[in-house]
Formats: C-alpha cells, structure tokens, sequence
C-alpha cells in the first residue's frame, strides 16, 4: 500500500519531517477525504493494469493486449487459445471470399481463362468426334454429375476444400462471381457439351463444340478491345437479351469461326442420299456454310447477357440453387441445332443423309 500523504506544515517546513503525533494545521475530515479519494484511485490504477495483462482482443486478425497498440504474441493462455480458434474457424468457413477476393471480374481480359477455353473446347470436340457415342456420352454424364454435385456442396460447411482444390487447379483463370455464390463455367461449359452430343447427330455435334471452343473467347477479346466504339454496344438490350454485349465483338467471333469451319467442311464427305456415293462438297457451298455456322455461334454468345439472368433465391418459398443463363450452355445447343437446318438448307439433309467429317478432323 502506498504511503499516505499527509497535510503539509508551516511554510518552509518539508512534508517528510512530519511525524504522525506532528499536528497538522488540516482538519480531520478533509484529511480522511483526501485520502479515501486517493485510496480509490489506486484501486482503479490496480484494476486496469489487471485488465491489461489478462484479457487480449482481436483487431484486424492480430491478438492484442487491451490499452496497447502493438500486436502481441498469444502468451498461451487459456484466452487466447479460445480467441485464436475462433478466428481460425471463423477464416475456414469464408475461405471461398478469401479467393474471391484473389480473382478478376468478367470485366477482366483474362487471357489465361480464354486460353483454356479454346484448348478444351477442341479437345472436347475431337473426343466426341473420335471416340464412340456409347462411350462419350456416359463419361461426359459422369462429369457433368460430378460437377453438379461438386457446385452443389462447396458452399457448405466441412466443404471448403472443394474451393481450395479449384483455386488450385484453375487459378487466375477463375472469375471473382464464380467464388462469391454462384456455380463456376466448367459446370455449364461440360453440360453444354454433354446436351449437345446428346441431342445432335455427331458431325453437328462436333462442330457445335468447336464454335463454343473459339466463338466464346474471341467474341470476349474483340468486345472488350472496341468497349470504347460507342456505337457498337446494345446497352440494355432487348428484354435484357444481348445486354452489355457489342456488335463489334460478334463479327469478330463469328469472322473467328470461319476458317476452322472452312477447313473441316473442305474435308468432309457427304452423301445426297443414304445410297449415294460420298463426295466433296463445292467451294462456294463450304464458305457460305462455314460463315453461317460462326455466325450461329456468335449470335448465341450475343444473346446471353451481362451479368447473366439468375434464377431467384426462392421459388414458391423453396429454396434453389443459383442457377444461370451460362454462354457455355447456350453456344453449342444453338449451334448444333443450327448446324442441322444450315445444311439442309445447302441441299444436305441429316439425317438420312450423311455428312462424314475427315477421320482427324483437319487432315
């Protein structure tokens, strides 16, 4: 206990040379006053420093120690040991908006993103023009459950390493939405494909892909490099159909698609009837067939607006999962279907007739 402090003297006189039978010129109950007063703020000094060594508190995920401002390390207390878990869970379960916060959005060029795009919409492609039906279509299913499964769960608590797995896998090539609450394009873009091959003969099928393979990304590139021609963009669009799209960027992925399309066309076979000898088609029939099915491609992608139309939390107050009109899903069911009508109206029905793409597609 500290020392009390007594009232002082006669002027000139130090307080220490008091003794306690000195009299003091200060009346008793002003003494006993000054004191009590100073009793309680010892008290309360004592409290706070107690305070100060035995409670920390989380800011900016560092373990402080109240009244202070530097980070401290957890002195391993029981405390702080609470304190640390909490945090920690509290991370584990927002781990998707941690990576969210990683990644652009599809604002963003991301050129990696359309890079891999291309590379497995022709591998898809060549696979279901290679490989049996019987085959592709029930390993393309099993993916495409997969994916659904996979989207469905790595939202919920104790999934969080489905996230982890895809930041790892697809990096950068990610967008930000696809970690904030919405399904990634791989679950639409191996739907599509699946939908596609399932509902179209293989020749539409194949080509149907490959206009998603390059249709996609290009019309992507070239939209975003003339953003700044006023007059190419639809703004709001029709119905929101086409909303936030350019007409500059459609030409581009349908201009995009010619060539390859050109090429496989040149090399097909294709017979008039099913008793028919196979033959090359005519020049001018290629072109105009390959400009039509890139532009088939190209207008799918136009349609789908952006930021893509979303089904609502609840329907009927049951809750759904966060659905969307995906480009991946639209381009190639567009344009396998229109792939179909294209060649009938060029004088070549399938079926019964038959077109026969060249064994490895470009040679």
């Amino acid at each position: 206990m500290l020392p009390q402090v007594r009232g002082g003297g006669s002027s000139g006189t130090p307080a220490s040379s008091f003794s306690s039978n000195t009299a003091l010129s200060t009346p008793a109950s002003q003494r006993i006053g000054d004191s009590g007063a100073e009793a309680g703020r010892n008290a309360m000094e004592t409290v706070a420093d107690e305070i100060e060594r035995t409670i920390p508190c989380v800011t900016g995920g560092h373990i402080l120690r109240a009244g202070k401002d530097n980070p401290e390390t957890a002195a391993g207390n029981t405390t702080d040991v609470v304190v640390e878990s909490f945090v920690t869970k509290k991370k584990i379960l927002k781990r998707h908006k941690q990576i969210a916060k990683k990644l652009r959005n599809r604002n963003s060029m991301n050129k990696r993103r359309k890079f891999m795009h291309l590379t497995w919409g022709m591998f898809l492609a060549s696979l279901n023009h290679l490989v049996p039906r019987r085959v592709f279509l029930p390993l393309l299913s099993g993916v495409s459950g997969t994916m659904v499964i996979l989207e469905l769960l790595r939202y919920r608590k104790g999934f969080e390493w489905i996230n982890n797995g895809y930041h790892f896998l697809f990096g950068k090539a990610l967008r930000k939405h696809e970690m904030d609450g919405k399904f990634t394009g791989a679950f639409y873009y191996f739907t599509g494909v699946t939908l596609t091959s399932y509902l179209f003969p293989n020749p539409c099928a194949t080509l149907g892909i490959i206009q998603l393979a390059i249709a996609d990304p290009t019309a992507s590139f070239f939209g975003r490099a003339t953003r700044h021609v006023y007059w190419s963009r639809i703004g709001n669009g029709c119905f929101g159909i086409g909303r936030n799209k350019g007409l500059l960027g459609f030409l581009g992925g349908a201009v995009c698609c010619v060539p390859l399309n050109y090429r496989l066309l040149s090399l097909a076979l294709a017979k008039q009837s099913a008793g028919a000898a196979a033959q090359t088609l005519a020049k001018p029939t290629v072109l105009a067939i390959s400009i039509a099915l890139g532009m088939a491609g190209a207008l799918a992608d136009l349609m789908v607006p952006t930021p893509a139309l979303v089904l609502p939390k609840k329907i009927m107050g049951v809750r759904v999962p966060p659905f969307h009109l995906d480009d991946n899903l639209a381009i190639p069911i567009m344009s396998g279907w229109a792939c179909g009508h294209i060649l009938r109206f060029a004088g070549l029905p399938i079926p019964p007739a038959e077109l026969t793409l060249a064994k490895y597609l470009v040679v």
